[in-house]
């Protein structure tokens, strides 16, 4: 992430993986076009019941109330997903 300062951004809602049950969150970014906005999301993680967006700001800033478009990394997700799915399969044959 470079020099950027690091934040957590909480949602209403997510399409985002957390980093949970052993499997890796997943990583993208959230952009609000009116404000030219974009947040890069490193990390997700659950804190006391809350799915926290971790990374930094590219561009802009976002303030309570935005809207903003949630873009989680497809192509890191794929394997993820996969491995996830061959846990559940390896569970079901022990």
């Amino acid at each position: 992430m470079g020099n950027f300062i690091q934040f957590r951004v909480l949602l209403d809602k997510t399409n985002f993986y957390a980093e949970q049950g052993g499997q890796e969150s997943d990583t993208g970014s959230l952009s609000n076009i009116e404000k030219n906005s974009k947040f890069d999301v490193e990390d997700v993680q659950v804190y006391k019941g809350y799915v926290l967006h971790v990374g930094a700001f590219t561009e802009g800033r976002l303030t309570i109330g935005d809207l903003v478009f949630a873009a989680y990394d497809e192509l890191l997700r794929w394997p993820i997903r996969n491995n996830h799915t061959g846990t559940h399969i390896l569970n079901i044959a022990l």
